[in-house]
């Protein structure tokens, strides 16, 4: 492999974390893309997001592929998102061998918590589940 093609792949990765204004910590998070996943950012004491190929619902959130997981890095830099036009960034622990990544969603596909009050009850009454 020529040392230009590892170059331009480790300055892409940087360009992409810079575009968003992440900075890896201890731990060099590889990015994922879910760009065609519905989610949903659930602030509070420990956040977490909730991604899913179908729509995010009362009566979906917890069949097969609606994933939920913590947002990783926000005791360090107090950021759950990092947002920036029409994409944002968050790292995610999936909770699944210990695998962490940087996940990056379209704004168009989110779901607000604010205007799915039963879906917020039903968040606050379950148990955290991961794929």
């Amino acid at each position: 492999m020529k040392s230009d093609t590892l170059n331009g792949f480790f300055n892409l990765r940087r360009e992409i974390k810079d575009y968003f204004g992440y900075k890896d910590d201890w731990e060099m998070l590889p990015i994922d893309d879910e760009r065609d996943m519905n989610w949903m950012l659930v602030e509070g004491k420990t956040p977490f997001v909730i991604y899913s190929e179908k729509p995010i619902t009362p009566e979906t959130m917890f069949e097969d592929g609606c994933c939920f997981g913590p947002v990783c890095g926000f005791l360090t830099t107090h950021r759950t998102a990092y947002r920036c036009e029409d994409l944002v960034a968050i790292p995610v622990d999936t909770q699944n061998d210990g695998n962490k990544f940087l996940m990056i969603f379209t704004t168009s596909k989110e779901v607000p918590v604010s205007e799915h009050a039963a879906l917020r009850r039903k968040l606050d009454l379950a148990p955290r589940r991961t794929p």
